[in-house]
């Protein structure tokens, strides 16, 4: 599938973004394809900042290759060739599996291995 083609894929399927607002993801993947400049980054805020809010920590926790695979999707599609997460220092077991999960995709999965070699995906902290 082409960029275009996943961007279609995504607006048509109704997919909504996770936050408060429930942004359509299509919408956003759209506009920022669209958006002017050759440098864009893939931003996963994992930051919770709502009291007892566990959700993001959560899916880091329990399958941190669908963030991964998630935001290699979005790349492709709006011509990112890098990424960032942003997870609280408060959360080191989301960190440790993050991080384990980047190095196992890099060794199996080559679109992984393409995404990181045009980029990276960075954590913080």
């Amino acid at each position: 599938m082409t960029p275009d083609l996943v961007v279609n894929e995504i607006v048509a399927s109704g997919l909504r973004g996770r936050g408060g607002a429930g942004f359509p993801t299509g919408t956003k993947w759209k506009l920022t394809r669209a958006a002017a400049g050759t440098k864009k980054y893939i931003v996963c805020n994992a930051d919770e900042g709502d009291p007892g809010a566990f959700m993001d920590r959560s899916v880091l926790e329990s399958d941190p290759h669908a963030v991964l695979e998630g935001m290699i999707i979005a790349g492709y599609a709006i011509g990112a060739d890098q990424g960032y997460v942003y997870c609280r220092a408060e959360y080191p077991k989301a960190v440790t599996r993050l991080r384990q999960a980047i190095g196992q995709a890099e060794r199996t999965d080559s679109s992984v291995r393409t995404f990181l070699a045009r980029g990276s995906i960075l954590i913080s902290p």
